[in-house]
């Protein structure tokens, strides 16, 4: 009876206007490739109505992904899949934005995704450690290190993570992996940046901020053999906290000494 007002029938109903547009959608937006994988980024264009052949006009900010001008819809047919291909070095990050034309934007759905693509390294594994900090006075032992193959890049694998579980956390840090290289000689090397140490930003709100270029005395690394020190500054907000530090001893795996074993 409350709805009765509503009524197709009814002399005041206006229907809405027909929605004829677009949208966008993706499995993922946040996307990794090996250098095995072949450079194709997919996504979908849905629209609304389908009943006419139709085109729709997509605009993107990043040369390096070959996303077509627009895409061809045939009587019938409500949705595609796009294959970008794409160009990047291994180790690259890039950002792509693909977005329709504000004409052929459907008020129900996103009329613009952001990709964040990711072309990897293959990563070996390369023994383990143990790591300690002071930043949060949180400690682990078998910290996995991986070696990117072919290369002389490594990574300490999310060792907050591993502190965190071993301190008894029940919601645990993701992601922070802490990439570095070794020289020829064995010498560990920290590039000048920002490392995450929690990328959910929600367990640790905090990132690694390493600067030897502007903060040598805060900033810096020593090394006895195989045993690792890093000096830096915790990010939160702009404001840098500390210095604090880690330490990771690299208890089986280092490449340069058997000492290590």
């Amino acid at each position: 009876m409350a709805l009765s007002g509503c009524a197709a029938d009814d002399e005041d109903f206006t229907p809405g206007e027909l929605d004829n547009g677009a949208y966008l959608y993706a499995s993922s937006t946040n996307l990794t490739y090996t250098p095995d994988d072949e450079q194709v980024l997919t996504l979908n264009v849905g629209r609304m109505d389908s009943t006419q052949a139709q085109t729709i006009n997509l605009t993107s900010d990043n040369d390096a992904f070959q996303v077509p001008s627009s895409v061809s819809f045939a009587a019938g047919q409500s949705s595609t899949t796009l294959s970008i291909p794409f160009n990047m070095e291994i180790g690259e990050t890039d950002t792509l934005t693909i977005k329709l034309s504000k004409e052929n934007a459907s008020n129900y759905g996103a009329d613009s995704l952001t990709f964040i693509v990711m072309r990897d390294y293959n990563w070996d594994a390369a023994g383990e450690g143990e790591f300690s900090e002071t930043g949060f006075g949180l400690s682990a032992t078998g910290v996995p290190v991986q070696h990117a193959r072919g290369t002389n890049i490594y990574r300490l694998v999310r060792p907050f993570y591993y502190a965190c579980q071993q301190a008894g956390e029940t919601t645990l840090p993701t992601g922070g992996n802490i990439q570095f290289t070794l020289s020829n000689t064995g010498e560990f090397q920290l590039a000048d940046g920002i490392y995450s140490i929690d990328d959910s930003g929600k367990e640790l709100p905090y990132q690694m901020y390493y600067d030897n270029g502007n903060y040598p005395q805060d900033c810096n690394i020593s090394q006895d053999g195989k045993k690792i020190t890093v000096n830096y500054f915790l990010l939160k907000d702009k404001k840098l906290h500390g210095p604090v530090s880690f330490t990771f001893d690299w208890t089986t795996g280092y490449p340069y000494s058997t000492a290590a074993e």
